[in-house]
């Protein structure tokens, strides 16, 4: 195995936000908001990659 198994430190950490069906949307969106507000803010670096790479995820409504 050549690869390390502890990841590079310049690369974002991916995040994802489990949106459940009881969730209430504006928890997801602000919990969002406050981990992607390095970058929002323009606190990054110029060609500085953001500390995280945040989505929001869940299961496909059904019918």
């Amino acid at each position: 195995m050549t690869g390390s198994a502890i990841p590079d430190e310049a690369s974002p950490r991916h995040v994802s936000l489990v949106a459940l069906p009881d969730a209430v949307v504006s928890t997801l969106a602000g919990l969002f908001d406050v981990m992607n507000g390095v970058a929002l803010m323009g606190l990054v670096a110029p060609n500085a990659p953001a500390p995280f790479h945040i989505e929001i995820v869940g299961r496909p409504w059904e019918r």
